[in-house]
């Protein structure tokens, strides 16, 4: 009987079920399966595992009845023929992303070289490239008024909001097991853990497995009960500079975006009491919490609320970009924004990086920052050409799987042959790519390699022939005529 078998794999895997206290242990058996096979779940909590932890433990055997086990399922047909098809849509998008990466490859090679030597001999100010060292400039410093923080010298301020919550952890483990009858019984137990922390978004306690007793409030209905409570402003803020400047020029959108470099920031002890002294909150190193009961060194109840900030602060740079006056940009200030090379869109010049730079360092990081990325996503799309290929060869893997003897075997051919068809694959995909993108450098590099080759089979037939002479030489001159 089927739970004569589980109390069989029990003895076996050496596993003793917990009987768990009232209200904590419940079984489900399932009817509902293929015949010979059945399921028992059994979730446990008792005072041996640690608190808010639950087991969960299935129980499933597979036999024909007369103690013979069908074995690990085999892959279908149907299957691997489906297999087959998304590895060849596989090998679509791995030879478009080789291709399009040997273009963006030559392109991220000729913005550079166009920036070296705009740089070497610049032109006009409307179109000629500029590299400039100084410390970076703002209109003023930002404030968050609600909590009496104020960030001098800095291009962004930020407020961020955490809430105290519960969060569901699962692990699964796997165990087959005898049943003594020749068949086998899989073991699955997942465990549930149920920790509680600060995070930073919600998290919807109606997808726990064990809701009871671990039960979040929403993330508004927390915030709103932290502002409640203290009667300030419990949520996320953001503040920046209207305009950061190096050399009296304005940074562009993506020359600011590299300027930020963000570092944690808190409200003066002075600050805060001023604008906190009317209000339950209370502060306690770089947090400002929803009152003293959410506070350090007490643990914290769930829905407490907490706040604290960041900013990006103003610091010395080197950047190389264009120069636009004020008169060109119809601006009252003048700009530093993206320099275009003929490389095309997406391969402008606006380069920002901390600390004094000179023009030759920063163009020698971008170039060794896109070789690195080249040589990453050549090795992706070899990587992704190769699964393309092991699943084309879905179907004769599957055919080999009912010749016990060969299943290995073939399996392990089949690999090795899917390896060199991706290689030749991704190397050819590459080959015409440079043919399209690097038409000189692929000619001669494709000249040189027929001429090696050529060279190459002259030389084992030159080889060849010499041993030939030779041994025909060594037997003409050991005759000697009879007398």
């Amino acid at each position: 009987r089927p739970a004569d078998l589980v109390r069989a794999a029990r003895r076996v895997s050496g596993h003793q079920m917990q009987v768990a206290p009232p209200g904590f242990h419940q079984r489900q058996r399932t009817d509902s399966a293929p015949r010979n096979t059945f399921s028992e779940s059994t979730y446990s909590h008792n005072g041996s595992t640690p608190r808010n932890t639950f087991s969960e433990t299935t129980y499933s055997y597979e036999g024909d009845g007369r103690g013979r086990h069908r074995g690990d399922a085999k892959p279908t047909l149907g299957g691997s023929c489906m297999g087959a098809a998304f590895g060849a849509l596989l090998l679509v998008a791995a030879s478009l992303l080789l291709w399009f990466n040997e273009g963006d490859a030559v392109k991220g090679q000729q913005k550079i070289l166009e920036a070296q030597k705009a740089l070497a001999a610049p032109g006009d100010e409307g179109r000629g490239l500029t590299h400039m060292m100084g410390m970076l400039a703002g209109s003023g410093e930002l404030r968050d008024d609600a909590f009496g923080l104020t960030a001098k010298r800095s291009i962004k301020l930020q407020r961020t909001v955490e809430v105290f919550l519960w969060k569901e952890h699962t692990d699964t483990t796997n165990k087959k097991v005898p049943d003594g009858r020749g068949g086998q019984i899989t073991e699955t137990t997942k465990t549930h853990r149920y920790t509680s922390g600060w995070e930073s978004a919600g998290i919807d306690s109606h997808r726990f497995k064990h809701e009871a007793g671990h039960r979040n409030p929403s993330w508004s209905e927390a915030l709103s009960s932290a502002g409640a409570e203290t009667g300030l402003a419990f949520g996320a803020a953001s503040w920046q500079q209207p305009h950061v400047s190096l050399g009296g020029l304005d940074l562009s959108s993506k020359l600011l975006e590299q300027a930020v470099r963000w570092q944690s920031i808190a409200p003066t002890t002075a600050d805060a009491a001023h604008a906190l002294s009317a209000s339950q909150a209370k502060l306690s190193g770089a947090y400002v919490y929803s009152g003293a009961a959410c506070a350090p060194p007490r643990e914290p109840a769930i829905g407490c609320a907490r706040v604290a900030w960041k900013h990006a602060p103003l610091e010395e740079v080197s950047v190389i970009a264009r120069k636009v006056s004020a008169e060109a940009s119809g601006r009252e200030r003048g700009q530093l924004v993206p320099w275009a090379s003929t490389a095309g869109i997406g391969y402008e010049v606006a380069m920002l990086e901390f600390g004094e730079r000179d023009a030759d360092a920063m163009l020698e990081s971008a170039a060794s920052a896109q070789s690195v990325m080249t040589w990453l996503k050549r090795g992706g799309g070899i990587l992704l050409t190769w699964a393309g290929w092991a699943m084309l060869f879905g179907p004769a893997q599957y055919l080999a799987s009912w010749i016990p003897l060969l299943s290995g075997l073939v399996g392990c051919v089949l690999s090795l042959i899917a390896f060199g068809a991706a290689l030749a694959h991704s190397l050819t995909i590459i080959a015409i790519a440079w043919i399209a993108y690097r038409p000189i450098l692929a000619v001669t590099l494709l000249i040189g390699a027929a001429l090696s080759a050529v060279g190459g089979i002259s030389a084992l037939r030159g080889s060849s022939r010499a041993k030939g002479a030779s041994s025909s030489s060594s037997r003409t001159g050991n005759y000697r005529p009879a007398d």
